[in-house]
Order: structure tokens, then sequence, then C-alpha cells
């Protein structure tokens, strides 16, 4: 059985959970080496989508939990059921 894919923004809350808030996020994207201010991850939820270059290191951080499907069906395809 399936299970319902997450929306680009419902990934985002997720990983900023994770996190422990959107500076916890921005920190942990800053220690993987890209240059982003934490406001950044509320533009983000504001246009309920990240830039696909943050993408796989998003996956990565989140353990698999946020697939790089569900943050960006539009360039990675809805992806493998769950």
């Amino acid at each position: 059985m399936a299970t319902k894919k997450l929306t680009p923004e419902q990934a985002i809350r997720i990983l900023i959970a994770i996190n422990m808030s959107q500076k916890g996020l921005a920190t942990k994207l800053r220690e993987r080496g890209f240059d982003i201010e934490d406001p950044t991850i509320s533009s983000w939820i504001q246009k309920g989508k990240c830039p696909p270059k943050y993408v796989l290191t998003l996956e990565e951080l989140s353990n698999g939990l946020v697939s790089r499907y569900d943050l960006r069906p539009d360039i990675f395809g809805e992806g493998p059921e769950k």
C-alpha cells in the first residue's frame, strides 16, 4: 500500500523540524558548503519549493525521510511508490 506523497512545502517543513529550526537547517547547509542565509529557508516555504541545487543534500540531511521526489516533483518526477 502506497503512502501519501508529501507536497514540496510539507517536505521543507519536515526538514526544518528535523533540524529544530530554519536557522538549524541553514546552518547544516552552510556546513555542507552552501552560501545560504537563514531567511532563505522561509522564502522556500513561501514559494512552495527549494532551488534544485539543494535537493540532493536536503534528501541526505533527512536520512531519506524527505526525498528529491517530494521536494521537486517538477524536476525528478513522482518517484517510486513508497
